[in-house]
């Protein structure tokens, strides 16, 4: 034993030495082969938003809208194996089953996105979002939608307060004759004593939430979000949106700053740093 303690700490030789540095050269590049192939077979599975459009569409529009969803959301959108399908053949049947006009549907927890229409498709990946959130964050959205989402924010109610209003430039008057479809009666002229308000004007004192928002948290959550992305840049409509719903736009910031409660799981915060973003 004595004599094998004393020959390892002898110093190596020359030729010794050669042979562990070839060795370690040998190892250090067949580990970094090894991580530059699992990186390359992890981006051709993972790495792009899988994309099933038929030729009936344009794709490079709905490409354009994807492409407005915050990174992580669409990083999350990928690790999660989730599918966007443009086509008409599954909405039209929702649409059928349901008596509904959809452009757009989201299968909650299953991560796949139908669209017949490039406009809907921030409002689909708000779906993808609150789908996604942890309890807390959905315990909060249904607060704020109870105290701000059920106030309307379209046209049609905020004069709600009266049976008439002004829709075009030609001061047409339409009579309300229902809650959720709005005004579809036309009458000749309303008494002069009457609250209007003309909506054809370009500015308003509201944000266009539009009244869908005001039928469930989730139709509400996604509204938001659309909202929230297209007019980010925008510091009017961002500033009538605060003013109108001060809770949720709190939340939304929150949310924004933590990357949409995305990206959580050991799992997910490894594979995030492989995904490269690819639109196939």
């Amino acid at each position: 034993m004595r004599h094998i303690i004393q020959w390892n700490k002898k110093p190596l030789t020359s030729e010794e030495n050669r042979i562990a540095n070839f060795i370690l050269a040998i190892l250090f590049a067949i580990i970094i082969i090894s991580v530059c192939t699992l990186t390359y077979m992890f981006n051709m599975y993972f790495g792009h938003i899988q994309i099933y459009c038929t030729d009936d569409f344009e794709i490079s529009e709905y490409i354009a809208e994807i492409q407005r969803v915050p990174e992580r959301v669409q990083k999350s959108f990928i690790i999660n194996l989730g599918t966007v399908s443009i086509e008409k053949e599954a909405i039209e049947e929702h649409n059928k089953q349901t008596g509904t006009n959809s452009v757009g549907m989201y299968s909650f927890g299953g991560n796949k996105i139908w669209l017949l229409k490039s406009n809907a498709t921030l409002h689909e990946f708000g779906h993808y979002v609150n789908d996604h959130l942890n309890e807390d964050y959905t315990a909060r959205i249904e607060s704020c939608y109870e105290k701000e989402g059920t106030q309307h924010f379209d046209s049609r109610a905020l004069a709600n307060n009266t049976k008439y209003i002004y829709v075009d430039g030609k001061r047409t008057v339409y009579l309300k004759d229902d809650e959720i479809l709005g005004y579809s009666e036309k009458v000749d002229s309303y008494p002069a004593d009457e609250y209007y308000y003309d909506f054809t004007q370009e500015e308003t004192p509201y944000p266009q939430l539009g009244q869908y928002a005001t039928t469930s948290s989730e139709e509400y959550f996604a509204e938001y979000f659309q909202y929230w992305i297209k007019n980010k840049d925008n510091t009017k409509e961002m500033e009538k949106l605060k003013k109108a719903t001060p809770e949720t736009y709190a939340l939304f910031e929150e949310l924004e700053d933590n990357d949409w409660g995305m990206i959580n799981t050991l799992k997910e915060k490894i594979l995030d740093k492989l995904v490269t973003i690819k639109y196939e």
